[in-house]
């Protein structure tokens, strides 16, 4: 059972959909790890622009991404809540919610939390068992240090569980995991009105493997690498260029190097439009997509809003992602 989860979420498009097609091929599904839910884009902005986000300075949800990243902005806090009918094209009934954010104790401490759901599909139980509604969730502590002027530094611990071992009376699994991230913004042309340049470092989900009861599962380690460039032409118009590489370690089955990258637009600092493209390995499970999405911000509050735009053979295509948050 746990593994028809796994495959659902991972493999969907590659395994389920093939088999459907043609009864007569077996497709076998790929060994994806646990808890691959910690992969998924966590808030429409980055979503936004396919998913990077390493170097995103601004950001409530920084816990996510890069948390070293909050002290790439002037806010003191900030928080925020997204909402995603994952797959929604794909099968009814996933859910991801998250809640992260931050405060900056002072020019050189912060602390940040968040919390992740993914809520799946209801499934029949074995003989004689009600059906199955499983999910699985963390919930993540960290904190950041201002080494140099430019230069910070950040530390994430996270408690996983996962419930889709939960069928006809046998107990899901749980795990730490450990993230690490480093983050540099420079201004251009010596002024920080000029614009600016900011490179951003993340080693993710880096513990022990989820012990169920059929065998031990590695978490889905990634290490990412990104830059991002701040543009302003005027005092009304600015465009930020974004981009990660995203190598996943973890497990072999599904490790691969994926690149995401993308633009956005701002008016004011009040009304955003944004636009991306990720470049995945479809053997791997990881399709290639565009996103797009828009936000606005008034007075510390935001809403932002995005879309996925993929072809048929990719399950997640049509997924969007709506965020609400403030910061101050």
């Amino acid at each position: 059972m746990r593994r028809l989860f796994i495959t659902l979420l991972l493999a969907g498009m590659t395994a389920a959909e093939a088999g459907a097609q043609d009864a007569a091929v077996t497709v076998e599904p790929l060994q994806a790890g646990a808890a691959n839910f910690l992969t998924l884009p966590t808030d429409a902005r980055s979503a936004a622009m396919a998913g990077a986000g390493v170097a995103l300075a601004g950001h409530p949800q920084a816990v996510f991404h890069n948390g070293a990243a909050v002290f790439g902005s002037p806010e003191k806090a900030g928080a925020a809540y997204t909402y995603s009918p994952w797959m929604r094209d794909f099968q009814s009934g996933y859910q991801l919610h998250t809640v992260g954010g931050f405060y900056r104790l002072n020019d050189r401490h912060a602390i940040l939390a968040g919390f992740r759901h993914l809520g799946y599909p209801s499934l029949m139980g074995g003989e004689g068992q009600p059906s199955v509604k499983a999910k699985e969730w963390a919930v993540e502590a960290g904190y950041a240090f201002r080494l140099l002027d430019g230069l910070s530094v950040a530390a994430t611990a996270r408690y996983v569980y996962s419930a889709l071992g939960e069928v006809n009376g046998k107990n899901g699994a749980s795990t730490v995991a450990f993230d690490a991230g480093i983050f540099y913004r420079q201004a251009l042309a010596g002024e920080v009105d000029n614009g600016d340049w900011t490179v951003g470092l993340q080693a993710a989900n880096f513990g022990p493997k989820m012990n169920y009861l059929s065998g031990k599962e590695y978490l889905p380690a990634v290490v990412k690498a990104g830059g991002a460039v701040r543009l302003p032409f005027s005092l009304f118009h600015q465009v930020t260029l974004t981009t990660d590489v995203a190598c996943r370690m973890q497990p072999s089955d599904v490790r691969s190097l994926s690149v995401s990258a993308g633009a956005e637009y701002s008016l004011l600092d009040l009304l955003f439009l944004r636009g991306g493209y990720h470049y995945g390995d479809k053997e791997k499970a990881d399709c290639s997509y565009a996103t797009a999405g828009a936000g606005l911000s008034l007075y510390g509050a935001q809403v932002d809003f995005s879309w996925l735009f993929a072809g048929k053979d990719c399950a997640f295509r049509n997924t969007w992602w709506i965020t609400v948050g403030y910061r101050f």
